[in-house]
C-alpha cells in the first residue's frame, strides 16, 4: 500500500507531505482545490508523461516521492528483485520522478535510477486507475478476458494450453521455414547441380595446384638443372684437380700435425666430419643429375592441368575454399531430395500436437463458461444493491472460424472441432473472443457495455465488478478519480458502502464530491488551496473527529455550516 506522499513544487503544489492508512483513504476540497492533481502526480510514479510546464511557478525542479509497503510474497516484490539493478532488502519500496527545468525527467526505485518505461511495466503489479474517463479495463476486450480469467478455478489449464500453443507455435515456423526453403532449394538446384558437375569434372585435389606450379618449374628448367649440376662436379669431383682431392691431402696433413700436437684433435674431428659432408653433397648432386627429367609432354599436360586449376579458382576462390564448396553442394543437393521426408515429419508433428491444443483449448473454454457463469449472476446481484434493478449482465463467447485449407496449410494454429465439425483459429489467449454485454433498463436488449452504460451506471459496474473478483485480484491499490459523477442521494451511500467493503481486499484511494462516499472513508485528507502574493497554492491535511464532520457538513451545506447539516454529517459517518 502507499504509506506517504511527498509532493514539491508541482503545478500549484508547493509542498505536501500526507500519510495514507489502509483501508478507504478519501479525499476532499472544494472544486479547483487541486485533488486532481494530487493524483495526476501519482500517476508520474508510474510513467506518466513528464513536462516541464507541470513544475510550479518560479521553481527550478518539481519532485515526487511516493513510499510503498508490500507483502513479502507480492509480485511487485518478487519482480523487483529478480531485477539485480534494485536494492530490494526489506518490504518497503521508495519510488520518485524529478522532472527539472531543462532536461528529461528521471526516475529512482530505492534511489536506484531507472527508466519511465520500467516504472509503466511495474505499475500493473502496484496500482489500478480508475477515472472519470479512465474504464479501459471495463471497456477493453483483451482486459474483458483478463478479469475473467481471474475467476478460473483451474487457473493451471490456462498455461498449459499456452505452454502447448508455444510449442506449436515453434512447429509452425519451422514447418513454414523448411517450405521456403524447399521452395528455395529447388529455385537454386539445376545451379547448384552445375557447380557440382563442374568441380567434379575437374576434380581438384587440396595443395595440388602448388605441387604442380614446384614439378612444372623443375621441368622447364631441366638442361639448366644439368648443366650447373656438372659444374659442381667438375669443380668437386674431378679426380686430377678437384677441391675434394685437395682436402683429402689437406686432412693427412693435420692428421700427422695432431700425431705430434694433440691440440689439433678437435680440428681434425671437424676437419673430417666437413669432408664427410662434402662427399654426401657429391653424391646426391650425382644422383639428383641422373634423374633431372627431359619431358615436353609432361610439361605441357601440366600447363593445362593448371588452366583447368585456375579457371575454376578465379570461379570460387581457392583449392580449399573449391572443396568445401563441393561439401555444400552435396549437402544440398541432399537436402533436396529429403525436403518432402522432414515437412511430412514436422507437418505429423503438428497434426498430433493440434489434437492436444484442441482439448486444452475446449477445456480453458469450459472452465471460462463455468466462471462466467458465476460472474454474470454475481454483477447482476451488486447492481441490484447498488439500485440499477433488473440489469442483465451476459459475458458473450464468440471466435473465428477457418477453413479446411487454413488449416492445412498451418500459417498459424487452427484447431478442428469434431464435435461441431467447425475449424477455429487459436491464439496465444484460447479460442475464446468475450465481450461484456449489458442490458441497465428493463426491457432493453443487452449491448457492448461500451455502447450501453451511463457514466454512473459505469461507476457502479465498474464497483460491481471490482467487488465479485476483489479476492481474486492481487493489485494492491486502486484509485478512484470522481467516479462518483452522475450519482446521488441513496445511490451514492451505495457506491460508497461498496468501496468501503471493496477495500478490505485493496488499500483505495477517492476523490469525491459526495457527502455520503465522504463519510465512510477509513482515513480523511482535505485539500485546500491559498493565495498569497498573487500566487496560488495547494495544502493537504488529515482531518479525524471534528473536522472531518466539518468537512462532510460542507460537502451537504456549502462553507457556512448549519445544524441541519452538522447532524445529517453525523448520521452518514455513523453508518
Amino acid at each position: 500500500m502507499l504509506t506517504r506522499l511527498i509532493i514539491h513544487d508541482f503545478v500549484i503544489i508547493d509542498n505536501i507531505d500526507i500519510n495514507f492508512n489502509n483501508g478507504l483513504n478519501i479525499i476532499i476540497g472544494e472544486t479547483g482545490s487541486g485533488k486532481s492533481i494530487m493524483f495526476d502526480a501519482i500517476m508520474l510514479l508510474f510513467g506518466e508523461k513528464a513536462s516541464p510546464s507541470l513544475i510550479r511557478q518560479g521553481a527550478k525542479k518539481a519532485v515526487v516521492e511516493a513510499y510503498f509497503s508490500f507483502a513479502p510474497d507480492s509480485t511487485i516484490l518478487k519482480k523487483l528483485k529478480e531485477d539485480n539493478n534494485f536494492d530490494v532488502d526489506s518490504e518497503e519500496v521508495i519510488i520518485r520522478r524529478e522532472i527539472p527545468l531543462k532536461g528529461n525527467s528521471r526516475c529512482f526505485i530505492n534511489d536506484t535510477p531507472t527508466t519511465n518505461s520500467m516504472l509503466k511495466e511495474y505499475s500493473k503489479f502496484i496500482v489500478d486507475f480508475h477515472g472519470q474517463n479512465s474504464q479501459q479495463k471495463l471497456f477493453d476486450i483483451n482486459s474483458q478476458l483478463l478479469i475473467l480469467d481471474s475467476l478460473l478455478e483451474n487457473k493451471e489449464i490456462k498455461q498449459q494450453y499456452l505452454e502447448e500453443y508455444n510449442k506449436i507455435q515453434g512447429l509452425i515456423h519451422k514447418y513454414r521455414l523448411l517450405l521456403e526453403n524447399k521452395k528455395q532449394a529447388f529455385q537454386q538446384q539445376a545451379l547448384w547441380e552445375a557447380q557440382l558437375k563442374e568441380i567434379n569434372e575437374i576434380d581438384p585435389k587440396l595443395d595440388e595446384d602448388s605441387n604442380l606450379l614446384n614439378e612444372l618449374k623443375l621441368l622447364e628448367n631441366a638442361e639448366y638443372l644439368t648443366s650447373i649440376s656438372n659444374n659442381f662436379l667438375e669443380l668437386a669431383d674431378n679426380y686430377d684437380n678437384s677441391s675434394y682431392q685437395n682436402m683429402l691431402g689437406a686432412c693427412k696433413i693435420l692428421e700427422q700435425l695432431n700425431g705430434i700436437d694433440e691440440n689439433f684433435h678437435s680440428f681434425l674431428d671437424e676437419f673430417e666430419s666437413s669432408l664427410i659432408s662434402i662427399k654426401e653433397t657429391i653424391s646426391f648432386v650425382k644422383e639428383y643429375r641422373s634423374n633431372i627429367e627431359f619431358n615436353p609432354a609432361k610439361i605441357e599436360i601440366i600447363r593445362k592441368r593448371l588452366l583447368q586449376l585456375n579457371k575454376l579458382k578465379n570461379k570460387y576462390g581457392q583449392i580449399n575454399e573449391i572443396l568445401d564448396l563441393r561439401k555444400r553442394l552435396e549437402e544440398n543437393l541432399y537436402s533436396v531430395d529429403n525436403f518432402d521426408i522432414d515437412i511430412k515429419k514436422v507437418n505429423d508433428e503438428i497434426s498430433n500436437e493440434k489434437i492436444i491444443l484442441k482439448n486444452l483449448a475446449l477445456g480453458l473454454q469450459k472452465e471460462r463458461k463455468k466462471a462466467a457463469k458465476f460472474l454474470e449472476s454475481n454483477i447482476e446481484e451488486k447492481l441490484e444493491e447498488l439500485y440499477i434493478k433488473d440489469s442483465i449482465f451476459q459475458i458473450v463467447f464468440k471466435y473465428d472460424t477457418a477453413d479446411i485449407d487454413e488449416y492445412k496449410e498451418n500459417k498459424y494454429p487452427v484447431i478442428y472441432n469434431d464435435e461441431t465439425d467447425e475449424y477455429i483459429k487459436a491464439s496465444d489467449k484460447g479460442i475464446d473472443n468475450i465481450e461484456y454485454y449489458i442490458s441497465t433498463n428493463k426491457g432493453i436488449k443487452p449491448a457492448p457495455i461500451i455502447d450501453i452504460a451511463s457514466g454512473g451506471e459505469i461507476s457502479r459496474v465498474m464497483l460491481a465488478l471490482k467487488a465479485v473478483i476483489a479476492e481474486a485480484d492481487n493489485t494492491p491499490i486502486l484509485i478512484f478519480d470522481e467516479i462518483d459523477t452522475g450519482i446521488s442521494g441513496r445511490v451514492a451511500q451505495k457506491v460508497g458502502i461498496a468501496m468501503r467493503e471493496l477495500s478490505n481486499y485493496h488499500q483505495i484511494l477517492a476523490i469525491t464530491h459526495l457527502p455520503q462516499i465522504a463519510a465512510l472513508g477509513n482515513h480523511c485528507i482535505a485539500i485546500s488551496k491559498q493565495e498569497e502574493n498573487d500566487i496560488i497554492t495547494t495544502s493537504a491535511k488529515i482531518v479525524e473527529g471534528k473536522e472531518k464532520l466539518e468537512e462532510v457538513a460542507k460537502l451537504l451545506s456549502g462553507e457556512q455550516l448549519s445544524e441541519a447539516a452538522i447532524e445529517s454529517a453525523k448520521e452518514l459517518i455513523n453508518i
